[in-house]
């Protein structure tokens, strides 16, 4: 558990914790074991100026905004931020 979120905390780049998050296992020996258990997600690093907005992503960099996927594919994704952001 500790592995995950040392790891995290220790990314150089918003492109190396999103590959953490995604590459994240659930212990298929625990039905109760969850990403949240391991690393606090409202606590990620973050990599530039805050964006205007920060409800919907968890990190970011200058370039992009790391969000939830809801939709299918890998749990977290990049979108590239706007001027506005």
């Amino acid at each position: 558990m500790a592995t995950l979120n040392k790891n995290i905390n220790n990314a150089k780049t918003l492109e190396e914790v999103l590959n953490l998050l995604n590459g994240w296992e659930m212990d298929k020996n625990d039905d109760q074991d969850r990403l949240d258990h391991h690393v606090d997600i409202c606590d990620l690093p973050k990599f530039g100026n805050e964006p205007i907005e920060v409800s919907e992503c968890f990190s970011w960099n200058d370039t992009h905004l790391l969000i939830s996927n809801t939709c299918t594919g890998d749990a977290f994704e990049l979108v590239e931020r706007t001027e506005d952001q």
